[in-house]
């Protein structure tokens, strides 16, 4: 939810193996994200701020995988 600004469940394969995980709603105030290491199938970040907003997020070891996603900026749906 929006007011978020650190995730981090269950260490850096908290989704192993996840290939439902297909898209994610990032609230702006999420700065710091690990957890998604696993992640295979994710294509595309609802990002709710800019892209220079989202370049300044830290993924940790799991930036890896949002190399290739599409990520919607300035998203404002549910």
């Amino acid at each position: 939810p929006d007011g978020v600004t650190e995730f981090s469940i269950g260490g850096n394969s908290s989704f192993y193996p996840n290939e439902a995980l297909k898209s994610v709603v990032w609230p702006v105030s999420l700065k710091e994200a690990s957890g998604f290491d696993a992640a295979v199938a994710l294509e595309t970040v609802y990002y709710r701020g800019s892209e220079l907003e989202w370049s300044l997020v830290d993924f940790g070891e799991s930036a890896g995988n949002f190399e290739g996603v599409n990520v919607v900026f300035d998203y404002t749906g549910a």
